[in-house]
Formats: structure tokens, C-alpha cells, sequence
């Protein structure tokens, strides 16, 4: 399953084993890279050994500041960067306020709350550069529901809830998603701790039996089902700011707004991932618009909803009613514009608000809705950070990029489309007329065909003005040396005089 989680890099601490290992492992079977870290040397390099390729770590003890700052910035120059800080380092310390020792509080508070609180302020720097920043703190239902057995964790779960959401809100304008999932009982080495420490004479599968007789389904939820939570962490514009959501059967709790509801956005069936090979001979002579990379951006609107459902998925067909709006109406409307390569590894995009601005326009003329400026960006940016091994490097080259949107109802009737998509995807590019350097082009002066007409749309982007504008450019000249033109010089229709 594609999740457009291919090519972020992430940290993930306490990951050596249980719900840490759990959620790196699924990091990296989506195609990002991780950087662990954990105290015991060799559960740390047992953990890398089972993950594989793409996964590193080092030994931390996170409640040392000192050893967690050094770790995280490794790990994100060693990645060339940051996008998905998880916080997952915990402990197990069961105690009553009548057993609980002031030293045991403040122990696993600098677990619970101040290794959040400086991997955060550590990891900002790299955040802020990144163009789909995420950190995603692991905590607890006792946050909601204290349990006297477990105050320490209640108490520090509490305050760790409290700490994202403030982080939450003072990191939202530089794009940076802060949420907490709080999960229910997992069936974690934690566990086994508490199980030595409170029942040491009752059976391990008694005890378990005894714990999951409160939860709903019966049992306890398992590392694998909670790490599901990347399911759901693919790429979303910043104006949504949703929780991923945990798939623990164990009431697990997300502590963020939940995405809208899903109003049946457009399914695909995406293509499966080019191969490095593959890729490094479609950038070694890309051409025009020929090859397509990896993933897309995909965003659905539903008259009374909005917009909805944001999400990169993998490049593919995508399926359509023979009825649609768009078939029949020409109600689509399309914008180009491009990425570069720079020397130093950075990749630039060109004057995208001056495209978002127009694609604008030319929605609201064709009766679409209009797409957020923000959301034209966001797509266009982490769109571009997931497919970055597609932007080429030879001169004159570039990732070029394609925003669209489509009127997608299966009706007839000639009215507003109520179901909308919004697209982008992505083709490595090469000059657009061919050649090597600045070549002239020949420009074939027509009198029979006209680009658009007064009230008609005022942007090269709409469908509808588009056919008029390569038809005469693709036919042959009525000459012996019939050729195709590169360029076409149109006549305006209401005054018959040469325009561009």
C-alpha cells in the first residue's frame, strides 16, 4: 500500500522495541527513512539489524538532554533533514499517592514531559525547513482518565497532553502539525514490568486476562495494530491540522480535531513505484511531459462540505463516471509551473503564488470552486519534498508540475458540478522545444482560428480555451515542407488584430 510516506525521513525514540520498533518498522515499509534511538545498546542494535535498510540508531538516555540534542541533530544532518518527529520514549511506573515517591514523580515527568519538550525545541530548526513538518507525541488515555494505580502517569500524561497542544498552536503558522496519540492498553515489555511489580505471583496470562476484562473488545492491542497510526499520517494540507488516528483495538484516543467526514473522495489504482533504475533513465533524457513520477496530490470538494480528504497517493489511472461534468462540459481548468535543482541540493519552485492566484480565476469563471491558495502551495510543495529524486539536474531541466481540477458529477443536467477534484502531478522535464541551449523557434501566423473571445476566460489554464490553441499548431502546413510550428501567433476575435 502506497501511503505517500516515501522519502520523509523521521525519528522515533524509545524504538528498540514494543510500539516504537512497531511504528519505525511501518515508517519504513512506506518508504521513509529512520533514525532510533533507545538506553540498551543491544536491544539498539538488535532494533536496526531487524529494520534493515534505511534505519540507523544510536544509545540515548532521553531524560539527559545534553544526549537527546546530539542524537537529533545526528540523525537530521545524517538524513539531510527532518519531517516526522515521533516521541515515544516512556516508562512503566505504577504507584499510588501513597507509594509514590517525590524522585519516581520528577523521573517520570523529564520522561513524559521534558524529553518532549527539548527534542521539540531540538528538532525545530530542521522542522521549520521541511515542507511537511509532523510531530506526533505518544501518550496515554490516563491524560483523559487518571488511574490512582498509575498516578505518576496520569499526572505527566496530563501535562504531556497540555504541552502539545500549546505547541500546537504556536507552531501552526510556520506549517508544523503537533498531535498527541493516546493510547489505550498495549500489550508492551512495559506491561511486563507492571505485571512483575503488581501481580508477581499471578500468571502472565491471568493478569492480562484480568487487565483486558474492562476494554470493550476484550483484549489488549498489540505494537503492530497501534502503528497503524501511519496509515493514516500521509501527507495533508496544513489547514486541515487532523491527528493520525491509532487503529489500537484498545482505545487508543487522538487529541486532535478529526478530519472532516469522508464524502467518497476519488479512488485510483495506483501504478507501482519505478524502480531507481527505472527512474534514472527516464531523468537521463526526460523530454516534455513524457514520464510521470511516483506519487500525486489528490484533494476532493462536496458541495456543502468543502474541501476534504487531502492526500498524496501513488501516480495512477484515475477512474471516472461516463457522465461526468467534465466529459461533456469541459469544466476543467489546469495550471503549469516548475521545480529546479540548485547546486547545494535545495530544490526551488518559481513565482507558485502568481500560478495559485490564476488558477484561482480561472476556477471561479469556469464555476468551480476555488482552491485556497495555501492548499495550491501545500500540494504543490510536499507533492515536490516526497518526489524529490525526480526533480533532473542537467541544464535546463526541471520537475514540471501540473495543478488541475475537474467537475467530476455523473449528471447531464448543465449546472454546478457538487463533486470536485483537484489534482497535481509531477513530470521531469527537459527544455520545452528541445535542444541544447536557446534554439529559435518558427511561429506560424494564423488567420482562421482565435485563442478566446471577449467574457470568455482570462487565463491560458481553462480547457475550454484550449483545444483552438494546439489544433492549428498540430496540422500540417498546406506547403510541400509541411511542418509543425513550436509556437502559434492568434488574431483576437473581436477586432481581428494580431495578439499573442
Amino acid at each position: 500500500m502506497d501511503l505517500g510516506l516515501s522519502g520523509r525521513r523521521a525519528i522515533v525514540t524509545g524504538a528498540s522495541k514494543g510500539l516504537g520498533f512497531a511504528i519505525a518498522r511501518e515508517l519504513l515499509a512506506e518508504g521513509a527513512t529512520v533514525r532510533i534511538c533507545a538506553r540498551n545498546p543491544e536491544e539498539v542494535d538488535a532494533a536496526v539489524a531487524d529494520l534493515g535498510a534505511g534505519a540507523a540508531g544510536r544509545v540515548v538516555d532521553v531524560r539527559d538532554g545534553g544526549q537527546l540534542a546530539e542524537f537529533i541533530a545526528w540523525a537530521a544532518a545524517d538524513m539531510r533533514g527532518l519531517d516526522v518527529l515521533v516521541n515515544n520514549a516512556g516508562g512503566a511506573h505504577p504507584g499510588t499517592f501513597a507509594t509514590l515517591t517525590e524522585e519516581a514523580l520528577l523521573a517520570d515527568f523529564n520522561i513524559k514531559v521534558l524529553s518532549w519538550f527539548r527534542s521539540v525545541r531540538t528538532a525545530l530548526p530542521w522542522l521549520r525547513e521541511s515542507v511537511a513538518p509532523r510531530v506526533i507525541n505518544i501518550g496515554s488515555v490516563f491524560a483523559h482518565s487518571p488511574d490512582h494505580r498509575f498516578l505518576s502517569t496520569s499526572v505527566n500524561r496530563a501535562a504531556g497532553l497540555n504541552l502539545t497542544r500549546a505547541l500546537a498552536q504556536e507552531l501552526a503558522p510556520d506549517g508544523i502539525l503537533v498531535n498527541c496519540v493516546n493510547i489505550g492498553s498495549v500489550r508492551t515489555p512495559q506491561w511486563a514490568n507492571i505485571h512483575a511489580k503488581r501481580a508477581p505471583g499471578q500468571s502472565a496470562e491471568q493478569f492480562f486476562a484480568d487487565q483486558a476484562a474492562g476494554i470493550p473488545l476484550g483484549r489488549f492491542g498489540e505494537p503492530d495494530e497501534v502503528a497503524g497510526w501511519s496509515r493514516s499520517s500521509r501527507v495533508t494540507a496544513p489547514a486541515t491540522s487532523a491527528a493520525p488516528p491509532s487503529t489500537s483495538p484498545a482505545a487508543a484516543h487522538s487529541d486532535t480535531p478529526d478530519t472532516q467526514e469522508n464524502h467518497a473522495p476519488l479512488r485510483h489504482p495506483a501504478r507501482p513505484r519505478a524502480s531507481a533504475a527505472d527512474r534514472s533513465a527516464a531523468l537521463a533524457d526526460p523530454g516534455f511531459g513524457a514520464t510521470f513520477s511516483d506519487h500525486m496530490a489528490l484533494i476532493d470538494w462536496t458541495a456543502g462540505v468543502g474541501w476534504h480528504d487531502h492526500r498524496i497517493v501513488g501516480y495512477g489511472p484515475i477512474a471516472l463516471d461516463p457522465a461526468a461534468a467534465v466529459f461533456h462540459y469541459a469544466q476543467e481548468a489546469f495550471e503549469g509551473l516548475k521545480a529546479y535543482a540548485h547546486a547545494d541540493g535545495s530544490i526551488w519552485r518559481f513565482r507558485a503564488e502568481v500560478n495559485a492566484e490564476r488558477f484561482r480565476r480561472s476556477c471561479r469563471r469556469l464555476g468551480l470552486p476555488e482552491l485556497p491558495a495555501e492548499d495550491f502551495l501545500a500540494s504543490v510543495d510536499e507533492l515536490v519534498a516526497i518526489d524529490r529524486d525526480w526533480v533532473p539536474t542537467g541544464a535546463e531541466q526541471s520537475l514540471y508540475l501540473r495543478p488541475f481540477m475537474f467537475a467530476r458529477s455523473p449528471v447531464l443536467a448543465v449546472k454546478p458540478s457538487t463533486q470536485v477534484t483537484y489534482a497535481v502531478i509531477a513530470s521531469p522535464s527537459g527544455a520545452y522545444f528541445g535542444g541544447d541551449g536557446v534554439q529559435p523557434v518558427d511561429i506560424w501566423f494564423t488567420r482562421d482560428y482565435t485563442r478566446a473571445a471577449q467574457g470568455e476566460p482570462d487565463s491560458p489554464s481553462a480547457v475550454a480555451t484550449t483545444p483552438p490553441r494546439w489544433s492549428p499548431s498540430r496540422r500540417p502546413r498546406p506547403t510541400a515542407a509541411a511542418r509543425w510550428g513550436s509556437s502559434t501567433r492568434w488574431r483576437t476575435a473581436m477586432w481581428r488584430s494580431w495578439a499573442a
